[in-house]
């Protein structure tokens, strides 16, 4: 039961009611291989709202649906680089005395960014919050067996 829909980065996503698991998912449309139209209407679920499954802002991955407060510190010419960019519409940014930034926001999307941070590789440090933290731990050790 298709609950709502977006487009981010050109591909189009359905957020719908899953009868397989039971649950809500995202859907990758160009994913989907078969689809029927029913004559019966299904209700949405009671409260239901898409901010409690993405983050249209920033990443369309489904997410545990727990908001989480994102930290991290930019170092060298990256620290120069969050001060004038937006990768969140709630970001905060914060110049510190040792010359490094430290941005903040909100979001739902951890697999989106982890994305983010890993893509700054060493000038940037995650400090909040520890899944994410660890995330990108385990992430750069893979990378590093790729490379032994």
């Amino acid at each position: 039961n298709p609950h709502h829909v977006v487009c981010k980065g050109g591909s189009w996503y359905v957020l719908a009611f899953c009868h397989k698991r039971n649950e809500v998912r995202l859907f990758s449309m160009s994913r989907i291989k078969k689809a029927k139209v029913k004559a019966t209407k299904f209700k949405q679920i009671p409260g239901f709202k898409v901010e409690d499954y993405i983050d249209p802002a920033f990443g369309v991955f489904a997410s545990e649906r727990k908001l989480c407060e994102i930290k991290f510190i930019c170092k060298n010419g990256l620290a120069l680089t969050a001060e004038e960019y937006k990768w969140h519409p709630n970001q905060k940014i914060v110049k510190n005395s040792d010359g490094t930034v430290t941005v903040s926001f909100s979001t739902t999307q951890l697999t989106a960014a982890a994305k983010l941070i890993l893509g700054f590789g060493k000038n940037a440090v995650v400090l909040e919050p520890p899944e994410l933290r660890k995330q990108i731990i385990e992430t750069a050790k893979g990378v590093l067996e790729n490379y032994s």
